[in-house]
């Protein structure tokens, strides 16, 4: 592997993503050539239908390319079958969304321990790491809580916490505030960026909200499928 992949968290080279609609093919993202630097933050922003949230969807691997290469850390994920590429996400990214995707049945302490349970690591060592994350999210003395006994910001906060479980190298966040109410994103902004920092990850968000956008030190405009200003982080 190269210094300069070594360096480099996300790269994408001419990745396009098409879907047919009644015999109709849709060009969503039309040739995305980025490189995002390893402990970066960026946000992505753009109207509606540009085609952010299906960028983000490529690059966690939630989804796949219809051409082109995507590399997370220098692995190239657009090559790995299923299964390999199931075991990449869970070990590699964390996720964040608007909505938090809680397992209602579960305790707080439960969901956040789910991705290492998944992975199989020692329950015991699970355990200890997703106190120590929802004691870091001042959710400590919730644990044993399920979701439908937390607001929404709480709620909020353990998606985070399960997010970083296993100490992934990148997080990709969906609108992460946007189901919270002016004072509670605030809040949870603030948590989470100062996580992400001091945990030295690497973090790509989709968001509406510009002044959030404007906290983190990149901004990736996307419009109609591409980037804004031909790819060019600013």
């Amino acid at each position: 592997m190269t210094e300069s992949t070594n360096q480099t968290a996300i790269e994408l080279i001419n990745v396009h993503k098409d879907y047919t609609m009644d015999l109709t093919r849709i060009a969503v993202l039309r040739g995305i050539s980025l490189k995002i630097p390893r402990g970066a933050t960026a946000a992505v922003t753009g109207k509606s239908g540009a085609g952010k949230s299906t960028l983000l969807h490529i690059i966690g691997t939630l989804d796949r390319p219809s051409s082109g290469t995507v590399l997370i850390g220098g692995s190239d994920v657009s090559m790995m079958n299923d299964a390999t590429l199931s075991q990449f996400r869970n070990r590699s990214v964390g996720f964040i969304f608007q909505m938090n995707n809680l397992l209602p049945e579960f305790t707080a302490l439960e969901n956040v321990m789910m991705p290492g349970i998944i992975a199989r690591l020692p329950r015991g060592a699970v355990i200890t790491r997703a106190k120590e994350l929802l004691a870091a999210v001042g959710l400590g003395e919730r644990y044993k809580h399920k979701p439908g006994e937390l607001s929404g910001g709480e709620q909020q906060r353990v998606a985070i916490a399960r997010a970083m479980i296993m100490s992934p190298s990148l997080i990709v966040a969906d609108e992460p505030t946007g189901n919270l109410d002016r004072k509670t994103s605030l809040v949870i902004q603030d948590l989470l960026l100062n996580l992400v920092r001091e945990s030295r990850m690497t973090m790509l968000m989709v968001t509406h909200d510009i002044e959030l956008a404007k906290r983190l030190p990149t901004q990736i405009v996307m419009e109609d499928g591409l980037l804004a200003l031909d790819g060019v982080l600013h």
